[in-house]
């Protein structure tokens, strides 16, 4: 049976923290499970491909608003469920990969995320995301739209490149 294509952004596997940011008035809707970077204004708002990510969003924020106290799982360590995009077939092969994720407007009727990993660019270290392990639950397998467990690669709070 073909995994169901609904993806769900990057929805925390067991929350490890949750920090308030604030967002700018000027952008995007941000959707629940979104990930987000720092702007330079230092506000948050949604990850694009190649930025330091800090974290996803706990919370809805629409378009053009400022929300003084957007909570977002930002510790590094943190581990995210995530479905691909379908570009490629993953496999057990490119666990421990880094992918990067495709950036798309969120679901307006339920307010929840998109984005998905991109299954088509891998990379040995770059990468938004690394692909730990399939997530172990009914209906999900090997193939097309599988959810896998990930971590942020690209993390603003750690170091991506060797010391």
């Amino acid at each position: 049976m073909a995994n169901v294509d609904r993806p769900i952004g990057f929805r925390p596997r067991v929350p490890l923290r949750c920090t308030p940011y604030k967002t700018g008035s000027a952008g995007a809707a941000i959707y629940i499970n979104d990930l987000m970077k720092e702007d330079t204004n230092g506000v948050v708002l949604p990850a694009a491909v190649a930025n330091n990510i800090w974290g996803s969003s706990a919370d809805y924020n629409a378009a053009s608003t400022t929300l003084a106290s957007l909570g977002v799982f930002d510790d590094p360590q943190q581990e995210f469920i995530a479905q691909d995009d379908a570009s490629a077939t993953l496999g057990q092969v490119g666990l421990g990969t880094n992918y990067d994720i495709t950036v798309t407007t969120g679901n307006t009727t339920t307010l929840i995320s998109t984005q998905e990993i991109a299954a088509s660019i891998p990379s040995a270290d770059s990468g938004n995301v690394r692909l730990i392990r399939l997530l172990n639950t009914p209906g999900n397998a090997l193939g097309d739209n599988a959810d896998w467990i990930c971590m942020i690669n690209e993390h603003a709070y750690k170091a991506t490149a060797g010391i």
